[in-house]
């Protein structure tokens, strides 16, 4: 597929639920995430063939996201739905802390990249960022992956005054624990602005700060490294847009597709589910739509949570 600015989309990031075992700040307002009923959320079936569909018209890599996917019920039939249909790439963001129940799950069925979410090493942090969250079951989950998976990559959002002091910290974490660690700028998202407020701190603040030497860039992630050698990634959608580039969109649990993460535009795909040329004909309208870049500071935040477009 190739957008009207001549991008080739070869990526789809689909959310195959909005619901979590935690409730980070940043990602839903304090009272979670309001459940929607069994109809509001698309089906196994209908979730593989969105997949199937974007597979035939040229997508490579499929990211399965949350919410918290491994919450999903009926996700292992899922997981091996889409492990048959051929990706180039299978990937999967998690919190990490089902990842020991799941992890042989998703390796058999062809899984081979994992991200895992960790805003901070210190435990009551933590706590407090997820609003409840337990480290060591995310370390738990961290430690499974490591063993069973090809690429291991730890994000952290990126949040000043609440974990901009362990960027070393996460540095050394990622050495020993032979996994690319990565920060992310904060993004503004309306049900999280009283949190986010203050809180943004740019990539090349921080960097600057540290006195961190520039070593490569792959993709979206820029990689430095501290003068002793250990290595951090940083990626900047606010202050360093990577727009031009991107290669992906999101299909949301409840089947809307989005061009873009902070374009407050989506567009219906459930009622081109019954026939897969009229949505392969659907999605190719709504691709040439895409825009060429975000506008997070010309227009008002993305009125969905995080939790509720997928990671």
């Amino acid at each position: 597929m190739i957008d009207s600015y001549g991008r080739k989309i070869e990526y789809l990031r689909l959310s195959i639920t909005d619901l979590c075992n935690l409730r980070c700040k940043y990602c839903m307002g304090e009272d979670g995430v309001c459940k929607k009923d069994h109809n509001g959320i698309l089906s196994i079936e209908d979730m593989t063939t969105i997949a199937k569909v974007f597979h035939d018209k040229g997508v490579k890599k499929l990211r399965v996201t949350g919410g918290e996917p491994l919450v999903r019920k009926g996700f292992d039939t899922l997981a091996r739905n889409l492990g048959e249909i051929g990706f180039d790439t299978l990937a999967v963001t998690t919190n990490g802390i089902l990842l020991p129940k799941y992890a042989q799950t998703l390796l058999e069925c062809g899984f081979s990249r994992v991200n895992i979410s960790l805003d901070s090493l210190d435990n009551q942090v933590y706590c407090s960022v997820t609003r409840g969250g337990d480290l060591a079951l995310a370390l738990k989950g961290i430690e499974v992956a490591k063993d069973t998976f090809d690429k291991v990559k730890v994000n952290a959002v990126l949040m000043k005054g609440i974990n901009d002091n362990q960027i070393e910290s996460f540095a050394e974490f990622g050495a020993n624990m032979g996994v690319e660690v990565r920060f992310i700028e904060l993004m503004p998202f309306e049900s999280s602005l009283d949190f986010a407020r203050g809180k943004f701190i740019s990539t090349d603040e921080v960097v600057s700060g540290l006195n961190l030497t520039f070593v490569g860039e792959e993709g979206n992630c820029r990689t430095y490294q501290f003068a002793d050698g250990k290595k951090v990634g940083f990626i900047a959608p606010k202050s360093h847009k990577f727009c031009p580039s991107c290669n992906r969109v999101r299909v949301t649990a409840d089947g809307k597709l989005l061009n873009c993460l902070h374009e407050n535009c989506e567009y219906d795909l459930t009622p081109f589910l019954a026939d897969e040329t009229t949505l392969s004909n659907r999605i190719d309208q709504v691709i040439k739509r895409k825009p060429l870049c975000h506008n997070i500071y010309e227009k008002d935040a993305q009125t969905r949570p995080m939790s509720n477009i997928g990671g």
